[in-house]
């Protein structure tokens, strides 16, 4: 769309001012309604406080009346920004903090708090409470911000004991939210900390019984949190231990360990786990549900924007010459997916390698392979499309792109619309492995690593975070932030080939289950994977539970922690 200046602000207006820039786009493609409208949100005191980066707001109209936006700014005073037209979409430069309201005809659709260099806001139709339950919320806001004040500090006595050092992080994660169960004999209350980020203390809180099934407790934290309803057919909000084994929605949270032994529960808005970074260099061991015959396997955090984490040695050496002897002898010419505005160009255009989809059925190695990485990731292998196996010779490279599918992008595309459900779920993470070493070149480059800006020329390698091909190392890069929608940071290429030659493989992971694996083998690893089991579940906590203790110490012995 157009690019419009709003207004010329004074030169002292920038992180804490208003708007510099608005982006007019036209409308958008009709999204079905939710079954039954969510409740309005609740009047705030809330006010912009701006923490991090300048990006891009977007708000789109799925109402059918105009709607107007108000920037709030640092005095908790509303400022007129513009409106939407039904179907519309308007775009604004932000900053990480900033705090946006959405308003048709006065009343209050959408609350927003920016949390990520780019982020967009759907502004749905949403029913007004009655007076009875207006109150009745509004009662229960007070009691929980006068228990959080008492209680909310992280590090105070209350938390002692939930393991947040090894699940809050130092950026936020949308739509991950960690909640520490307090009360020593029996829970009194989930202590929640949104969008898994540090915060100093909690941000909202949930009264507990512990006699309440897991999905009760999933839509109690998404009601106090004021999450809108997901899209039809994308996957629910779902809850997971601190090791990532879903819960199952009908288990009762006192026969789930709490509070005996579990002290911290994750929900993640779109329902597939999602590993916390933590910190870069933070190094999380995975002894405890990972095995292999290469003995102990860590996850480390190489960076934060995007979130990439990377298994040294995650390959067992029988099962790299597995995959290139099946593999090898098969590969072919590359292929891309062309958005809209690229139909008609060659692939060669962004892309210089060979490839082959490498089924796994029947072969014991490569199921075993399959397994380790539904065990790294803790989501069912069927949600995983068959690996890709990759050979680049000299001056092979992959110009920057996305893993996902942007339904924007694919518009004139009816296989690829029906393949991302119209947007509805798609690649959620990648797990790339190395199958070579490479002597020079070859590297994985990560052009908008921290937030930077998207690069003009997708095939400079010269900027951005690179990792380096190592033999039977793999890394994993989440696509999706965890609520469903697109991390634009994940934004990634490969180098070119200088010299070797580089073999790898792409593991695509998809937040839904897809068609590729639904042989027995599969199905057994799915069901050990999501059979409940309290002696294993104890085992995972205990060691998520010793990490967060000796992060915890680390941190008290060291000041650069």
């Amino acid at each position: 769309g157009a690019r419009t200046v709003r207004r010329q602000p004074p030169a002292s207006l920038t992180r804490s001012g208003l708007l510099l820039l608005a982006f007019a786009a036209g409308p958008h493609s009709a999204a079905t309604q939710p079954a039954s409208p969510r409740r309005c949100p609740l009047e705030s005191g809330l006010s912009s406080s701006p923490t991090g980066d300048e990006g891009l707001v977007e708000f789109s109209s799925f109402i059918k009346t105009p709607f107007d936006l108000f920037w709030v700014d640092p005095s908790g005073n509303e400022r007129p920004i513009g409106s939407v037209e039904p179907g519309g979409r308007r775009s604004f430069n932000s900053f990480a903090g900033h705090v946006w309201r959405a308003r048709a005809n006065g009343r209050l659709l959408v609350e927003a708090v920016v949390a990520d260099r780019e982020q967009e806001f759907r502004v749905e139709e949403c029913q007004d409470m009655s007076e009875e339950d207006l109150a009745a919320e509004q009662a229960a806001r007070e009691e929980s911000e006068r228990w959080l004040k008492a209680h909310g500090d992280r590090n105070g006595e209350d938390l002692q004991g939930c393991p947040l050092a090894a699940l809050l992080s130092e950026e936020p994660m949308i739509g991950l939210h960690v909640a520490c169960v307090v009360g020593s004999e029996r829970p009194e209350r989930l202590c929640i900390f949104r969008d898994g980020f540090q915060h100093p203390a909690c941000t909202h809180s949930v009264p507990l019984s512990g006699e309440e099934a897991v999905e009760e407790v999933t839509r109690a934290v998404g009601k106090v949190l004021r999450l809108g309803q997901p899209q039809p057919r994308a996957p629910r909000p779902a809850l997971f231990t601190a090791s990532g084994r879903r819960l199952p929605p009908e288990l009762r949270l006192a026969d789930a360990g709490v509070p005996a032994y579990r002290r911290a529960v994750v929900m993640v808005e779109g329902g597939v786990w999602h590993w916390p970074p933590v910190r870069v260099g933070f190094l999380r061991p995975l002894h405890g549900f990972v095995r292999s015959g290469l003995g102990g396997i860590a996850l480390r955090t190489l960076s934060l924007r995007p979130r990439i984490l990377e298994v040294r040695s995650f390959i067992e050496d029988s099962e790299c010459r597995r995959v290139l002897e099946v593999a090898g002898p098969r590969v072919q010419k590359s292929s891309v997916a062309l958005k809209d505005v690229d139909r008609g160009k060659d692939a060669e255009d962004w892309r210089t390698s060979s490839n082959y989809f490498l089924p796994s059925d029947g072969d014991e190695r490569l199921l075993a392979l399959d397994e380790r990485v539904q065990n790294l990731t803790r989501i069912p292998i069927v949600n995983s499309e068959y690996a890709q196996v990759l050979r680049y010779d000299y001056w092979g490279r992959y110009t920057a792109h996305h893993d996902f599918f942007d339904a924007k992008a694919y518009s004139k595309d009816a296989r690829t619309l029906d393949l991302i459900g119209n947007g509805a779920f798609n690649r959620l993470l990648t797990v790339f492995m190395y199958m070579s070493d490479v002597e020079e070149g070859g590297e994985t480059v990560f052009p908008k690593h921290g937030g930077a800006q998207t690069p003009r020329d997708f095939g400079d390698c010269s900027k951005g975070y690179k990792v380096r091909p190592e033999r039977q190392k793999v890394i994993i890069f989440y696509n999706l932030h965890p609520n469903g929608d697109m991390d634009e940071n994940s934004l990634h290429g490969g180098c070119r080939v200088i010299k070797g030659t580089k073999w790898s493989a792409n593991f695509w992971v998809w937040n839904v289950p897809r068609d590729f694996k639904r042989g027995t083998e599969y199905g057994r690893m799915v069901r050990q994977l999501n059979a409940w089991d309290p002696a294993s579940d104890r085992r995972e906590e205990d060691v998520v539970t010793e990490l967060a203790a000796a992060q915890e110490g680390a941190r008290g012995s060291s000041p650069e922690l």
